[in-house]
């Protein structure tokens, strides 16, 4: 199958601010969607930063360190010639409701905030020296620049996962917040998702979207252990019956593990995570949640959506064989490995990362708005 997921006339362009892969034009330059979106917020906000460094406006802006010093950032951009008129006189985005405009921003200074070091100096996340750090999470186009394209492999290493020495909460449900943004804009990525009828791509999304964000913990989050988070979400205090949680935690907590045993690398991830995606099974309504529910899940072209699997599910095979020659087994593993990241409950994932900033709205019907609102993306 030829490459669909993204135009190589573009990819070839280098973003003028970062060097990182240009998604195009934006505001009178080729940019990548990350400076592109930080030089629009910085204008629409009049944001005034300040250089950190002893000779000030001296930070290398590139793909790595670009989140480093947001001064030097913005600068860079003007410099490269961006046009901050351009953004005064661009539309602003319409919210229908409060909901999402609650989440609107909530996401947007979580993507901006994600790299910054916290309050009091806990955690740096922007020194790219540091070994506690956190790995960076990239944009949606590298979840998918390996989709189907075999043998072709990544041409953007991530930085290891590494257990913090000082873990932050408030820091890992940021990126937490980040990878949830950028699984729904992963989807909006792939052609062939796009042209399935637009009720079969809502349920699949909300269909898929724990399983999506538990592999995607366990190749982006700096998460050895849960117990931090367990203690600074709350629930102790707020809930006297949280046995079933905490059960639940050390079982996400051991399917974080077990992923990670395998060691995958991008190319198995790009892989999986599509498996994830195109499904066809889906689970029963709870009646005993909601006894009056009694509708069926069915996608409209369950063919389309099967086919799509099977030729991923090869795909993986045939990568596995050429890469791992000496791990016959590997395949079969890694498919029997998925179905256990169903046993994640939405609820442990909202309490988890999620429940103090935005209250009680479901994850799910935030990832509907935010799936309808999203433009498609341009790869």
């Amino acid at each position: 199958m030829r490459n669909y997921y993204y135009s190589s006339r573009i990819l070839d362009i280098p973003c003028k601010v970062c060097g990182d892969f240009s998604s195009g034009k934006h505001y009178n330059i080729f940019a990548c969607d990350g400076c592109a979106g930080f030089f629009k917020r910085s204008i629409r906000r009049n944001r005034q930063y300040v250089c950190k460094a002893k000779e000030e406006g001296t930070c290398v802006i590139d793909k790595t360190h670009r989140n480093q010093c947001r001064a030097c950032r913005l600068q860079k951009c003007q410099e490269a010639g961006m046009n901050k008129d351009a953004v005064q006189h661009e539309r602003g985005p319409r919210n229908s409701t409060l909901r999402r405009q609650q989440m609107s921003s909530f996401f947007s200074e979580t993507r901006e905030r994600i790299m910054v070091t916290p309050p009091g100096g806990v955690l740096n996340l922007t020194m790219p020296k540091d070994a506690t750090m956190f790995p960076l999470i990239p944009p949606a186009t590298f979840l998918c620049n390996t989709m189907l394209t075999m043998p072709r492999l990544p041409t953007l290493p991530l930085a290891p996962i590494l257990p913090p020495a000082v873990v932050n909460p408030a820091a890992i449900c940021e990126s937490a917040a980040r990878l949830l943004f950028m699984n729904v804009q992963w989807t909006k990525s792939i052609p062939s998702f796009a042209l399935l009828p637009f009720s079969d791509q809502l349920l699949l999304l909300e269909e898929s979207w724990r399983e999506l964000f538990v592999l995607g913990s366990a190749q982006f989050l700096p998460l050895t252990e849960l117990s931090c988070l367990v203690q600074a979400c709350g629930i102790l205090q707020r809930d006297e019956n949280h046995t079933a949680f905490l059960q639940n935690v050390q079982e996400f907590q051991d399917i974080l593990f077990n992923i990670r045993h395998f060691q995958l690398d991008h190319q198995e991830y790009a892989c999986l995570r599509t498996i994830l995606l195109f499904k066809t099974c889906f689970e029963k309504p709870s009646s005993s949640s909601n006894p009056n529910q009694t509708d069926v899940k069915v996608l409209t072209d369950p063919r389309k959506v099967a086919s799509i699997q099977d030729e991923t599910q090869l795909t993986l095979n045939k990568y596995i064989s050429a890469a791992h020659p000496g791990q016959p087994l590997r395949f079969g593993k890694l498919l029997l490995l998925l179905p256990s990241l169903k046993n994640v409950s939405g609820n442990t994932i909202e309490e988890l990362f999620f429940r103090k900033t935005i209250g009680h709205i479901p994850i799910v019907r935030i990832i509907s708005d935010m799936y309808k609102s999203q433009p498609p993306s341009n790869l």
